[in-house]
């Protein structure tokens, strides 16, 4: 930047004002970036911080949660299949019983019948 102040020194010698005002600018611009830089190290000690948390005893946790989730959605499916093998399982007894009462009173009709042949 040192450069920089010596041309625009050299192409205004006589705006004095404005080379100070350039002094200010490129003084901010060293400090913002100093600051930029200061933060991106705190951000990456941050991010190492949670990496250390996330990996705990040789296991990621991340990892770990990731397949428990997998597991869930897994449990989740084979549970909605049983629901639905039991309503139709429900759905066959239900017809198995009304066979039954039809047969029931087939059954004593046919008794009935037989009665009054012989009667």
């Amino acid at each position: 930047m040192s450069v920089f102040l010596s041309v625009v020194n050299f192409l205004f010698p006589e705006c004095p004002a404005f080379q100070a005002l350039v002094r200010v600018v490129v003084a901010r611009c060293k400090r913002g970036h100093f600051y930029c830089r200061l933060e991106h190290e705190q951000l990456k000690d941050r991010l190492k911080n949670v990496e250390r948390k996330v990996i705990v005893g040789g296991v990621d946790l991340l990892k770990k949660a990731e397949e428990q989730e997998k597991l869930l959605e897994e449990s989740n499916i084979e549970l909605q299949e049983r629901k639905q093998q039991e309503a139709q399982l429900r759905q066959q007894i239900e017809e198995k019983e009304v066979l039954k009462v039809v047969i029931t009173r087939q059954n004593a009709l046919d008794f009935v019948c037989i009665i009054l042949v012989f009667y």
